[in-house]
Order: structure tokens, then C-alpha cells, then sequence
């Protein structure tokens, strides 16, 4: 919301719409409220953006309908450049910002897209555009429809309303310019879990700073050199069932997760492949177990789908760990730092076993966060776009409340099950 009503552009109005928020979202809003921006918070939850796409349409007084989700930010001459081309393209029905993906701090993961030339007719049916980079006329939605529900589609609701409108025979045209900053919840595992907005604030602090510009095209240069650039392309969508990426997508969020549970006795946990956003690569199997790398996230978590009111001990199995990670790893639980005994297995190059005694929380999930950063900074970490991050490979991990510890390591095997990270 700041980076909208800090625009150069002011004639506007801004509708909020919550899919029947339950947290403190209104009263985040309320600090924002006056005659331009109204609040609407659905009865009903919606699951996706299309119901409240759809109840901001309906309500939209405007011209143009401009989009931004709850976790992207616009830099301050978005809506001046957007309406600059609908005046300059009066046969454009939508008009295309440059859009730039940002991955989590560190990981060198950038995407740029929306970036397509004027002439190129066929970009909308072969890129995808985030809805945080598009505007359209007002109307068009009467033409083609409103957005769909999720379940209903074998593509994600903003890729079918880009896809329907091109159909449709309507023009899409860029603006050639990179004016919208995605923080893809999608990237992000378990972002919907353990919500934080400080890479939102700390992008905002360095939209202000001279330096701003040169950060953008360092970041579209590394975007050309590791290839990815305009890649963000359209999957073929009739592979896939109705409502199957949408739901992968709420696991790797963290919005579908393994029923929660009480640790009575010993657990042990093997890797699965879920959906785990860029925290962990495709499952592998090795020395007669599954593992994980790492990456391109610098900072993986993982789910623990256990409550205990006492303390509890935990042992975590690393298959592979480079010199670079071995010498800086910190480990969090809920974010709080984490005491931990790593110990090297001879013989087995980068094996390591991590134990820890913790506590988990009495009444939800518990996130366990692997930082490989050596504790650096988020301000360095944002600024930093070059460079490889340091990766490990998670294999099994063993829980047991502090009473069972001897349940965990021989001579007394542990309760096995296929409980996964978020799945």
C-alpha cells in the first residue's frame, strides 16, 4: 500500500480486498484509510485472487484496472507509465509493466519478464505476465468474463485471464520499462505459514536511495547472463488436472500442510518430493536413503508437523554439505537461534549428523530454518545479486521428547512414517 500511494501518479483510487481475512489485516488497513482507499473484506473465503479480483472490479470506478498482490511493490512511476501507454496506444486493451521476480535474499534467483517488443503479437500466449504487471480497460472484463475459479482450471487463474483475453483478439502491449518488484509467494516455502514483509520494507528503502537504477540493471544483466530473462513461459497446460498447479502451490506456501500432531514418542521423518518452492531441489536416493539438496535458497526450511509442551530432541541427517556452508550454517527454530553438536562422519565426505535439543510449540507447526548465510545481514543479502549460494543435502530427521532420546539413536528403533516437509 505505500508503494501505491507514494506513486507520481495520483488519480486513483485503491480497493483492498481480503478473502475473509481472520488476522489483523483491517486493522494494518485502518492506518491507511481515507476517501481514496476503501477496505472490503469478502464473507466467504475464495481460496484464490479471482474472488477478490472480481469484487474490486465490481467496485472499481476507474478507466483502468491495475492489479497488485499483498506481497509485491510497485516502484513510484508504475501507474504514470501505464497510463502514458494507454494514451499513446488507444487500441491496446492491456498494457504490460517490466516485471522483476525477486528470489529469496541471497539466492542470486532472479526472473525478468514482461519485457517484450511492441511488434511481438504472440508474447502473451508464450510468456506469462504476474497480475501485479497488468492493467487493462475497464470493460474488458464484461467482454471475456471475470476471473475464474481455481478449481476449475488446469491453468492458475492469472495465467488463464491473460491466455482467455489473448484469445479473445485483444491487444497486449509493454511499456518497456521495469516498474513492478515480485516477492512470488511461490518462491517462498511456507510463506503463507511464517508471513514477514522486511524484504518488501528494505526494497522500499532502496527505491529512495540514487543508487536504485544501477541495482535494477545489475539485476536484469545477471537475469541475461544465467538465462533468465522473459523465460517465465506458459507450461503446457492440458498435462495437468484441474485445480493441480493451484494446489501445489498452497503446499509449497504452506497453506495445505500434514495434519499437526502431538509427539507422545519417537518420530522419524523421511524426505518426500513436495512441493517445496527453491528451498529444496527433486528428491534423490543415496546410501539407502532419500535427501534433499539445498538451493537456491540459502536459507531452507522445514516443516515439523508436531507440538510438545516440554523439550525435545532432534537429529538431522546431512548427506552432502559444501565447505562453504559446513563453515557458516546456523540453525532456527521459530526464529529463534538453535544451540547445535554437528558431528563429521568419517569415511563419508560432506556427512554430517546435527543434533539439537529445542522445544517445539505447544499448539502449531514448527518451522526449523537452516541459514548457510553465516548470519549475514538482510540489507546485504537483498543487495547482493551475484554469486553461488551454499547448499546442503537433508536426509532423514528423528524427533523424540527429551525422555526418549535413547528411542532415537540403537538400540531402540523410533516409530517410522512417510510425513513429509509440507505434504
Amino acid at each position: 500500500m505505500r508503494s501505491v500511494l507514494d506513486q507520481s501518479f495520483q488519480d486513483f483510487e485503491l480497493i483492498v480486498v481480503g478473502d475473509c481475512c481472520t488476522d489483523d489485516t483491517e486493522r494494518v488497513i485502518g492506518a491507511f484509510r481515507s476517501e481514496r482507499v476503501t477496505w472490503l473484506n469478502l464473507p466467504q473465503r475464495s481460496g484464490s485472487q479471482a474472488g477478490p479480483n472480481n469484487a474490486g472490479i465490481e467496485l472499481a470506478r476507474g478507466r483502468y484496472v491495475v492489479y497488485i498482490g499483498h506481497d509485491d511493490v510497485w516502484a513510484p512511476d508504475h501507474l504514470a507509465t501505464l497510463h502514458r501507454c494507454f494514451l499513446e496506444n488507444p487500441d491496446a486493451a492491456f498494457v504490460i509493466a517490466g516485471c522483476i521476480y525477486h528470489g529469496p535474499p541471497g539466492s542470486g534467483f532472479y526472473i525478468v519478464t514482461g519485457m517484450f517488443e511492441p511488434l511481438d503479437d504472440q508474447a502473451p500466449r508464450k510468456h506469462f505476465f504476474p497480475p501485479s504487471s497488468i492493467a487493462h480497460r475497464r470493460e474488458i472484463t464484461a467482454r471475456i468474463g471475470p476471473w475464474r475459479k481455481p478449481e476449475q482450471e488446469r491453468a492458475p487463474v492469472d495465467a488463464e485471464f491473460s491466455l482467455r483475453a489473448f484469445s479473445a483478439g485483444l491487444r497486449f502491449h509493454p511499456t518497456g520499462q521495469i516498474t513492478v518488484h515480485k516477492f512470488a509467494g511461490g518462491h517462498r516455502y511456507l510463506s503463507y505459514l511464517q508471513m514477514d514483509s522486511s524484504e518488501q520494507v528494505q526494497l522500499l528503502r532502496m527505491m529512495s536511495e540514487p543508487s536504485f537504477p544501477a541495482f535494477v540493471r545489475d539485476i536484469v544483466q545477471r537475469s541475461r547472463e544465467s538465462g533468465r530473462y522473459m523465460v517465465a513461459a506458459h507450461p503446457d497446460y492440458a498435462r495437468y488436472a484441474p485445480g493441480q498447479i493451484t494446489e501445489a502451490n498452497r503446499k509449497s506456501k504452506g497453506i495445505l500442510r500434514p495434519p499437526l500432531q502431538a509427539l507422545t514418542a519417537a518420530a522419524h521423518l523421511e524426505q518426500m518430493d513436495n512441493p517445496a518452492a527453491i528451498d529444496w531441489q527433486p528428491l534423490k536416493t543415496d546410501r539407502h536413503q532419500p535427501y534433499r539438496w539445498s538451493g537456491p535458497n540459502p536459507r531452507p526450511k522445514l516443516l515439523l508437523p508436531f507440538t510438545s509442551p516440554r523439550r525435545v530432541d532432534i537429529r538431522f541427517d546431512i548427506l552432502g554439505m559444501n565447505e562453504d556452508a559446513l563453515n557458516c550454517l546456523h540453525v532456527r527454530m521459530n526464529d529463534r537461534p538453535v544451540k547445535f553438536e554437528m558431528t563429521r562422519r568419517p569415511g563419508m565426505p560432506g556427512a554430517s549428523v546435527i543434533c539439537c535439543r529445542t522445544r517445539l510449540r505447544r499448539d502449531d507447526y514448527s518451522i526449523v530454518e537452516f541459514d548457510l548465510t553465516g548470519g549475514m545481514a538482510l540489507d546485504v543479502l537483498v543487495r547482493n545479486v551475484t554469486g553461488v549460494p551454499p547448499r546442503m543435502a537433508l536426509g532423514s530427521v528423528s524427533l523424540a521428547p527429551v525422555s526418549w532420546i535413547s528411542a532415537i539413536w540403537p538400540n531402540r528403533p523410533p516409530q517410522r512414517g512417510a510425513i513429509s516437509q509440507s505434504a
